[in-house]
């Protein structure tokens, strides 16, 4: 029971994350299973009186007489009594479509709505974190995620399918319980027992293949993410057969719990709608040896029948909801579970800082558990520097770099700007003062102009500003002989371009950005000597007026640095 109830708390976390509008759709969907409810039972309950007075059609006034009509028997007034009859049982089972369909339609609307909303806050996770501290989830467990995300709005269609079939059936049974014997009503509270017991025996197995379809999503994911990461180290070191087996064991895993998922969701309905057919044989049975009349009971039989052709799916459709619940229960734990611990972001603005004379960073310390990284780091900028960092591998460079763009917080400093004072917690709002062109580019699958310029709805001058830059670059000669120039497709992480070329077109997505500071972190250490001094010196010539940060292991051209320091006992020391 504990178990249940801690199924239920975990769906009910969903709510926290639901828009006003979305809460009220549910609400709706909510109202409309009641009122189908109704429509159901009086469908079927119009049936009875529809089929005795085809049968018997001197019933009329006894029907009457129950809404307190008192008539004499007409043919006339017979048939238009029975067509008003019949355009009201007609109408009714119209009405009750019709619902079924809405209800259908709002279930697939709500549950994958929510879904959507649920993917766009793990997005927006990712995209409006304001420092890299924030952003805590591994890229691989944002991607399970994603694909896991299809369980929960299965988990939610199955919830919503529960609620709406249960109420529906309840009013049926309610009403079966009013009009037929005490052995069929035991017959059914037997097939439901039937069914109760199945859902238990089902529980342990289900779950078992919740966590494994879980678990094996994740791994899937992390094995073709490696295998694309470590392509070369595979086929350098014959590793193919390795990885294929893996990827094997786990995809045929997945495959194996959802086949004995759907065995068990399916099967049952069968066996229970051969009992149901069973009991309702033995009730007309047990009737007709007792010397019942059972052409009098027609009219009973057939609601009857229409009753049981309108449970046996409601009663599958709860068992199949429950099972598939369950079955997708791990998942959808999963996938809360770091929803949940995401906080509501909001988009930074940050406006453009224009006219920059003097950037002066003081008292910067930074922690990284509880280990001192940069102690009192001072470190003053002015329009037309051209600066050179230097400093052994884990001294702090990156994070300062991390520091300087705005996307890590220090423990401690200030940053004055033309002389105003930001504090260390507002370091995020300098973001538009600076590019950076990183050491390893990151390429995606699209056009040389879309990774350069990070879009693709692009003015004429703007396309103009990417071949200039691409000159400065030294990349334009290269994009010119391909196929499609600057339209050529490039493939994911750079895999047909070389090194030195993936770096250029770092450089000239790096200055394509109008900025006040540009820095280049060991943005050339896969371009030979003679293309770098090249490079160095267009950027030098064309961005005189602007602050330029180069931090480098090389032996770069002193002649180009106006200031020149080292990173060292957690300080830059002037050099």
């Amino acid at each position: 029971m504990k178990k249940n109830k801690y199924d239920l708390k975990i769906y009910f976390k969903i709510f926290n994350f639901l828009s006003k509008r979305r809460k009220f759709v549910i609400l709706l969907f909510f109202l409309l299973s009641v009122i189908g409810a109704f429509t159901e039972v009086a469908s079927v309950s119009l049936l009875i009186p529809f089929a005795d007075l085809m049968i018997e059609p001197q019933k009329l006034n006894e029907y009457l007489l129950r809404l307190n009509i008192e008539i004499n028997y007409d043919e006339n007034l017979f048939k238009f009594y029975l067509l008003v009859l019949t355009i009201i049982f007609i109408s009714i089972i119209l009405l009750s479509s019709l619902i079924k369909f809405m209800l259908g339609y709002l279930g697939h609307l709500i549950s994958n709505n929510v879904t959507h909303e649920l993917n766009l806050r793990m997005f927006k996770k990712v995209i409006f974190s304001k420092t890299i501290t924030d952003l805590k989830s591994d890229e691989n467990d944002m991607n399970s995620s994603i694909i896991k995300m299809h369980s929960l709005t299965v988990s939610l269609q199955q919830i919503l399918s529960i609620v709406s079939n249960l109420i529906i059936l309840f009013f049926i049974i309610v009403f079966l319980i009013t009009v037929v014997e005490n052995n069929f009503i035991i017959g059914l509270s037997i097939i439901a027992t039937i069914y109760f017991c199945l859902i238990k025996i089902t529980k342990k197995i289900l779950n078992s293949n919740s966590k494994i379809l879980s678990n094996s999503i994740e791994i899937r994911t992390n094995i073709l993410s490696n295998t694309i990461g470590l392509y070369k180290l595979i086929k350098l070191n014959s590793l193919e057969k390795l990885f294929l087996k893996k990827f094997t064991k786990e995809d045929f895993r997945l495959a194996k719990a959802q086949t004995v998922n759907a065995i068990l969701i399916t099967s049952p309905g069968i066996f229970v709608t051969s009992l149901i057919i069973i009991t309702f044989s033995i009730f007309v049975y047990i009737l007709r040896i007792n010397g019942e009349d059972l052409v009098s009971k027609l009219p009973l039989f057939a609601s009857i029948i229409f009753s049981i052709q309108k449970m046996i799916p409601l009663i599958q459709n709860i068992y199949g909801s429950s099972a598939k619940l369950r079955a997708n229960y791990f998942q959808s734990r999963s996938v809360l579970k770091l929803v949940s611990n995401i906080k509501s972001y909001k988009e930074i603005t940050s406006h453009k800082i224009k006219n920059i004379n003097k950037v002066q960073y003081q008292g910067i310390d930074f922690f990284y558990k509880k280990k001192n990284i940069l102690k009192n780091l001072n470190f003053d900028l002015k329009k037309g520097d051209r600066i050179l960092i230097s400093g052994k591998s884990g001294v702090g460079k990156t994070t300062l770099v991390n520091i300087l763009l705005g996307i890590l917080n220090p423990k401690k400093g200030t940053i004055r700007l033309n002389n105003k004072t930001i504090s260390q917690k507002k370091f995020y709002k300098l973001k538009n003062l600076y590019s950076y062109v990183p050491q390893d580019i990151f390429i995606f699958n699209g056009s040389f102009i879309e990774n350069i310029a990070l879009r693709s709805d692009l003015k004429e001058s703007e396309i103009e500003k990417i071949i200039k830059v691409s000159k400065y670059a030294l990349i334009n000669k290269f994009i010119k002989n391909t196929k499609n120039k600057y339209e050529t497709s490039i493939l994911y992480n750079a895999r047909n371009i070389s090194g030195g070329q993936k770096q250029r077109l770092g450089i000239a997505r790096g200055l394509y950005k109008t900025s006040e500071i540009y820095i280049f972190d060991e943005s050339t250490n896969a371009i030979d000597k003679s293309t770098e001094t090249k490079i160095i010196n267009n950027i030098i010539k064309n961005y005189s007026n602007k602050i330029l940060i180069f931090i480098s292991h090389k032996n770069l051209n002193k002649k180009f640095f106006n200031k020149r320091y080292e990173l060292k006992n957690k300080r830059l020391i002037r050099i």
